[in-house]
């Protein structure tokens, strides 16, 4: 399965690029208490994206399933879209893990401002 990841989001609804490697670690910024989009996953080749899950220190790690058109080229592409929130006035760097399966991993650093 090769697995890609549209970039990071600085808010929910902006992609910024696609980028072909799970394993690597990215930056994104997030508001205090308010959940924002860190990354978006899709399989061009399968269509189908497996569900992950997410661990952050100072909040949660969500992730849900959605359709983003134009993504691979298609209408209505299979997405999973991953959502951080931190802790109600928490402000300050945090670091969360993403784990897809087959030992897939992605660490993401945030400022929470």
């Amino acid at each position: 399965m090769n697995v890609s990841k549209i970039g990071l989001a600085l808010a929910p609804a902006m992609l910024v690029g696609i980028c072909q490697l799970f394993a690597q670690t990215s930056q994104a910024v997030a508001q205090s208490g308010k959940p924002t989009t860190v990354v978006v996953f899709v399989d061009c080749d399968s269509h189908f994206v497996p569900r992950g899950s997410g661990s952050a220190s100072h909040g949660t790690v969500s992730f849900s399933r959605s359709t983003r058109d134009g993504a691979c080229g298609n209408k209505a592409e299979p997405v999973v879209v991953v959502t951080y929130t931190s802790e109600p006035g928490y402000k300050g760097p945090e670091g969360i893990n993403l784990f897809l399966p087959g030992g897939q991993t992605n660490s993401i650093t945030i400022e929470v401002r």
